[in-house]
This record gives structure tokens, sequence and C-alpha cells, in this order.
């Protein structure tokens, strides 16, 4: 179901959108869907035109900032940017980056290899860039300006991306290289015409093709690390139902119903609606010839939701519709509702049995995440966030404070942007990202 239809229903005057980007290759993390408020008038996901292979070349960066998405893309479309107007990037520097020894310092070290500002700039970009097209969303600099408050946690996962990309190398893991040239080749694939590859890797960020194809040999190198990790695990059965005993509310499907609807711009309207429906009336021609929501070419037709997902009056009502039988009218802030429910089923949780393998995969994920918390704590790994640009204040922005001395979740731990250096600790995750679709946030409007 699409986001951007389902979402008049998604609460009292907020549009929520839950998106799970299709993800070629996963760096580091497997990520719920992030779901965000977005005021009515923004943009739902999926509104810019071919913008397909773009954000198909914008979603191979660094997981952090999928990571991250709640939080940013929350301040950021609160804060309105989602009409702002395209602008280049900036190069500020800092009288930090100066007493570091030059403009371009080391912001990482791991062993012999490092990690200069300006790459790190780079790929952060990069990440920030998908983001915004993953929403629909222009970049701008007021866009990037909220944003950049959030560089020094991406900057601990960076470092932990490059402490599981050398422990790939000693594991004696190599580039799927066929793996990489068919995503490079889909990506070709998918350029839209009039417009060539450049084109699109200019707008998501990249400097060149060789750049996309190293972010993706990495991204292939790391999950080939976290999937090794996850099956050198031992699990027992009676870990697996331990976990499982522990965690029955993930494996419990809510309360739910199917329903159809036809909004009317008057009670008086919705009566007769409704007096035609007892008359005989189809309700899916009814909805396709009277509905003035969007879901009317559907026949009216909202899917399947859970409790939460619609406004309240709305799903009173549905819940509590025989099914079968037309309801209403429904009065809620978008008009008047004539519900018709097609199927209600009852919260259920599925046995042990059922999802064994998936209380399998949570455990070895778990594992995985402590493994690589203790790699990257024993690494000797050391960023330096006082390195970093400092953002500009802005009224919009969150307090530095919170922004810059938290650690991501799940994420190596950040010592914020304080003076001098910082070991990164704690663990990036370890899932390997899903494709597909998911919507959260009811509709009906």
């Amino acid at each position: 179901m699409s986001a951007g239809w389902r979402g008049g229903l998604a609460g009292e005057g907020t549009r929520r959108l839950c998106l799970r980007v299709p993800v070629v290759s996963a760096p580091v993390v497997s990520l719920p869907a992030p779901v965000v408020s977005v005021p009515n008038g923004a943009r739902p996901a999926g509104g810019t035109p071919s913008r397909g292979a773009t954000l198909q070349v914008m979603t191979f960066f660094s997981a952090t900032l999928r990571r991250l998405a709640l939080p940013m893309l929350a301040l950021v479309l609160a804060a309105g940017l989602a009409s702002a107007q395209n602008a280049p990037q900036s190069s500020s520097q800092t009288a930090a980056q100066a007493a570091s020894g030059g403009s371009d310092p080391v912001v990482i070290k791991l062993g012999d290899q490092t990690e200069t500002l300006s790459d790190f700039e780079a790929r952060f970009e990069i990440a920030i860039r998908s983001l915004a097209a993953q929403q629909g969303m222009p970049m701008s600099a007021a866009l990037r300006q909220q944003l950049a408050v959030y560089q020094p946690q991406y900057l601990q996962q960076r470092a932990t991306e490059m402490v599981l990309l050398d422990k790939a190398k000693k594991d004696g893991l190599t580039v799927d290289q066929k793996h990489v040239d068919s995503v490079l080749t889909q990506i070709q694939g998918n350029v839209p015409k009039g417009k060539t590859l450049q084109d699109l890797l200019t707008q998501a960020g990249f400097k060149d093709k060789a750049q996309l194809q190293t972010l993706v040999s990495e991204s292939d190198l790391i999950n080939q690390e976290v999937s090794k990790l996850r099956s050198d695990v031992p699990v027992t059965d009676n870990e697996l139902k331990a976990y499982y005993q522990a965690h029955k509310s993930d494996y419990t499907t809510p309360e739910q119903v199917c329903a159809s609807h036809i909004l009317l711009k008057t009670e008086a309207d919705a009566n007769a609606v409704i007096k035609d429906l007892q008359n005989g009336a189809n309700f899916a021609q009814e909805a396709k010839d009277k509905s003035v929501g969007p879901t009317a070419p559907k026949g009216g037709d909202l899917g399947c939701f859970s409790k939460g997902q619609m406004v309240k009056p709305f799903e009173d009502a549905a819940f509590k519709a025989p099914v079968g039988k037309v309801v209403g009218p429904v009065k809620t802030q978008f008009g008047y509702h004539v519900i018709l429910v097609t199927k209600h089923t009852q919260a259920a949780t599925k046995p042990f049995s059922a999802v064994k393998s998936d209380v399998e995969t949570a455990v070895r994920k778990a594992h995985a995440d402590q493994q690589i918390q203790a790699l990257v704590k024993t690494s000797g790994v050391q960023t330096f966030p006082d390195r970093l640009p400092q953002p500009k204040a802005s009224s919009s922005q969150p307090s530095a404070g919170g922004a810059s001395s938290g650690s991501t979740s799940g994420g190596a731990a950040s010592s914020g942007a304080a003076g001098g250096s910082s070991s990164a600790g704690g663990s990036a995750g370890s899932g390997s990202s899903s494709s597909g679709s998911s919507s959260s946030g009811g509709s009906g409007n």
C-alpha cells in the first residue's frame, strides 16, 4: 500500500511516511523503515518524477544515515524545508582544523590507515543526498546545515566500517566482483533518456563511477564479514526458546481489519450513498463514482490496518463494525466516511515452531552485534570529532550537545566534538538490509 495515499488518516493533522528503500547492498546494519511525521502540505515519498535511477545510485551509502534517518528527517521535515531550493555544497573550515595541522586533517586513524576530512565529507554528502532523495526533497544549503550536526555520529559509524573492512581483509574475504558489476549494470540500465550515468552520479554526490564502485565494493565486503560473524555464532534450541519467550511481542500479529471506504463532503451526501448501498448498489462502484478521496480509483480499498494507524473516529468505527455490513456516516477532519469492513483478524502470537528461523536470525544478529562492538573496542581505531567543521547555529537545529555527544543507536560511542581524539567503541549492528516496501500510517482521505 502506498504511503502517499494511505497517509490521510495517519494522525491528527499529519501524514506518516514509512519507507523501506530497496538496498542492493547493506553495508552494516538492517534497519526498520524510518517513520517520520510530515506536515500535510509536504510531498510524500515517491513524489519526485523519474527519480528511481537517481535514488538507486543514492542507496549505496554508509548505513549510518539510514540509522539516523528518523531523528534527522523528523527534524528537517518539521522545519518545513521540503520546498528548499538547490544549493551548492559548502566547504567551511574551522579553527580546530587549522590547529590540527592543515585544512584537510585526519579524522579517523586505524593502524596505518587514515581517512581525511575531505574524504569523510564526500561520503557524508552522498549520505545526506540519499536521505533527501528518499523523501522526495531537493538538496539545499538549509537542509545540509540541518544535517551537519550529525557528522560526529557518522564519524563513529565510518570508523566502525573501517574496522569491519580491515577484519574482512584479514579473514581473506574478497569483493564479489560479479555482484558489484551486476549492481553497476543495473544502475546504468535505469538511466533515463536524455541523462547520462554521470548526471545521476553528480546529483547523488558521487565524483565519478569509480567512487560509486568503491562504495559498492566496500558494502559487499562488510556484508560478507557480517554474514561470517553471524554464521560463526553457535546457538542452541534452549537459547532460541528463551529469546522467543522474552520477545513474544515481536512475533505477535496485532488485531487488524481490512476495509474500504467512501469519503463524502457532507453528511447528506454520505446518507444518500448509504441508502443506495442498502438498495443494492455496489460498494466499489459507488466509491469510484462518488468518493472524493484518493482511494476512489481503487474502489475505496484501504487494505488492512491495525489500531493506531487511523484517526480515532475512523478507527473506532472500523474495529467495531460487523464484517460485511456498511456503517456510517463517520465524521473526521477529512469529511464523512461510509465504511465497509471485509475482514477482521484478532491478535495472535505465532508458535515458536513457525518463527524458529526468524528467532535464530535475531539471536545471531545480537551475538554479531556484540562481536562487532568488541572488534571496534580492541582495534585501536581513533576518531577526531574536534576536527570536524562546526555547524552554524540555527533556530531549528537541535542543541549541539544532544547531537554531538551522544552515540548512534547500536553505533560506536562518540566522544562529541570536544577537543582531542576518541577511541571508537560500541557496535554498528550486524544486519543485512531487506528489500521490499512497507507502509505505516492509515488512509482514508
